[in-house]
């Protein structure tokens, strides 16, 4: 299972990594980069989800939660590997909190 790191967590050693921050852009969830390139957005989904009921938000369901880069939305088969910057470093992925399901 890749490492991941809720929401006040750092790791311990500054490498590049997934952040996935809300509209506020607060970090509420960290993947190494080793670890986020061959996930996919559906487990990332997943997990981030249980982060959620377990602190913010008892009721939220997966399908609320939308994932976007930039101006591209980040759909369930994709791989994070697409989207790494070419020169490397951080991939920040912005987390919205849908009022509906997808």
């Amino acid at each position: 299972a890749p490492a991941l790191l809720a929401h006040g967590a750092m790791p311990e050693v500054a490498e590049e990594a997934l952040h996935v921050r809300t509209l506020a852009g607060s970090v509420w969830l960290t993947v190494p980069r080793a670890d986020a390139e061959n996930l996919r957005a559906a487990d990332l989904r997943r997990r981030l989800c249980e982060v959620l009921v377990a602190r913010v938000a008892p009721g939220i369901s997966e399908g609320r939660l939308l994932l976007t880069i930039g101006a591209r939305t980040v759909h369930e088969h994709d791989l994070f590997r697409a989207f790494w910057p070419e020169h490397g470093g951080d991939l920040d992925v912005q987390l919205t909190i849908r009022r509906t399901r997808e």
